[in-house]
C-alpha cells in the first residue's frame, strides 16, 4: 500500500511537471520567442521589415519628439506600423481623458515629425533618422553604423534594417554590401560568415 501511494504521488508530480513544461514551450515560430535575452529574430531568421516588425520584441520607449509644427512632446510608446500607409507611428496618450473615450489616444505618424530621439538610462541618446516610411534609430555607431526601426541598443542581427559606411549614404541592409565593407577584417568576416552581422559590425568597429 505504501509502495502504491508513493508510485501514485510520483506519477502525479511527473504529470504536473510535464504539463508545466508543455505550457512553457514556445516553438521557433512563436513571435514572442525573439526576446531581448536571446536576441533572436523571427522564426524564419529574416531581417526586420515594416511588414514583420510586429513579430519582434518592441517595448514602449520614452521618445522626445519635435513635430513639423516645432512643438516638442514626450511620448512613451512602442513603434506601430500602419500597413496600409506603410508608415510607422507612435501612440500619444492623454491621461486626462478616461480610457475608451475619444481623444485619449492619438497617432503620431513619422510624416508629422522632424526630429526624434530617446535618452538612455546609462547616458547618451539614440537618434532617429526621418525616412519616408519609418524612423531609423542608430543602434551601432562607428566606422560602420547600423540602424533599426526599433530604438534599443540591446538588439541583434535580425533587428538591423539599414547601415552606413563612414559618412556615406544610409542604405538598405544588404549582407552582400556589408561583406564588401568588412572584407579587409578577417575577424569581422568570421562573424559575418556565421550570419552574425551585428557582431561583424561591432568587431569591425573595434567594439568586440
Amino acid at each position: 500500500m505504501i509502495f502504491n501511494t508513493k508510485t501514485l504521488l510520483l506519477t502525479l508530480v511527473f504529470s504536473s511537471l510535464l504539463t508545466f513544461t508543455k505550457a512553457q514551450y514556445y516553438g521557433p515560430n512563436w513571435p514572442g520567442s525573439n526576446n531581448l535575452v536571446f536576441n533572436i529574430g523571427v522564426g524564419n531568421n529574416k531581417l526586420i521589415t515594416l511588414k514583420t516588425l510586429k513579430n519582434f520584441v518592441n517595448l514602449p520607449v520614452k521618445f522626445k519628439v519635435t513635430t513639423v509644427n516645432d512643438s516638442v512632446e514626450i511620448i512613451k510608446s512602442k513603434i506601430y506600423v500602419d500597413t496600409i500607409l506603410n508608415q510607422t507611428y507612435l501612440i500619444k496618450v492623454n491621461r486626462k481623458i478616461q480610457k475608451n473615450m475619444p481623444g485619449r489616444e492619438t497617432k503620431v505618424y513619422i510624416k508629422e515629425t522632424k526630429k526624434i530621439f530617446t535618452e538612455l538610462f546609462e547616458g547618451g541618446i539614440i537618434n532617429g533618422v526621418i525616412t519616408d516610411s519609418c524612423w531609423l534609430f542608430k543602434i551601432i555607431s562607428g566606422k560602420i553604423s547600423a540602424y533599426s526601426p526599433i530604438a534599443n541598443l540591446k538588439l541583434q542581427t535580425y533587428y538591423l534594417n539599414a547601415f552606413q559606411v563612414a559618412d556615406g549614404p544610409i542604405q538598405k541592409f544588404d549582407p552582400k554590401e556589408l561583406e564588401k565593407a568588412i572584407a579587409d577584417n578577417p575577424k569581422a568576416k568570421k562573424a559575418f560568415d556565421k550570419k552574425n552581422y551585428y557582431k561583424a559590425i561591432n568587431v569591425y568597429n573595434g567594439l568586440e
